[in-house]
């Protein structure tokens, strides 16, 4: 989640809410990690942690503290989303931002390169004029998909878009050839 200072005011109460509608869907098994930037990335939850009552009761807390402010020093925090708890698993990475960065080929060039297999990186891009230029290539690049939120009631469909592309997947590894 950008917590930068462009994310001041309005922006930031929807990303927040946008990471809350997506916590309150965790469930047994499901592990999160809850990273917000600005000028360094800082881990919410100080680390992966197990979903349950307790743990997503916490993030909640930490995310309601989250304020805007700084700079945006985005590619570290994507960096670090992208690591894999194990080889095999299926990796979600929400990025919520409002995009307002000049290095927008950087960013996409590290979610290439560090785009684990079995993972998504999906973009939400928060405010009136969210920077389409890296939500869209960030979420095109991540296999993942594309929301924005510019108002309070724009909230649940963005959680809802989210939550219908990060379910368990039905087949996985699939391989189609021709002879």
């Amino acid at each position: 989640i950008d917590a930068s200072g462009s994310m001041s005011g309005r922006p930031i109460a929807w990303a927040k809410g946008v990471a809350a509608g997506v916590l309150r869907t965790l469930g047994e098994g499901d592990r999160f990690e809850l990273i917000a930037f600005s000028g360094q990335p800082q881990s919410l939850t100080g680390g992966i942690i197990p979903a349950n009552e307790r743990s997503l009761g916490a993030a909640l807390v930490e995310l309601t503290r989250l304020q805007a402010g700084g700079g945006t020093e985005m590619a570290d925090a994507v960096v670090r989303a992208l690591q894999p708890l194990r080889p095999d698993s299926q990796h979600q990475v929400v990025l919520i931002t409002d995009g307002e960065i000049g290095f927008e080929d950087e960013i996409v060039a590290r979610i290439v390169e560090g785009l684990p297999d079995g993972a998504r990186l999906h973009t939400v891009g928060v405010g009136a004029a969210p920077n389409r230029t890296l939500t869209s290539r960030a979420a095109r690049a991540g296999r993942g998909v594309e929301s924005f939120v510019c108002g309070d009631s724009e909230v649940p469909a963005s959680v809802a878009r989210l939550c219908a592309a990060t379910a368990r997947p039905v087949l996985t590894d699939l391989k189609i050839a021709s002879s």
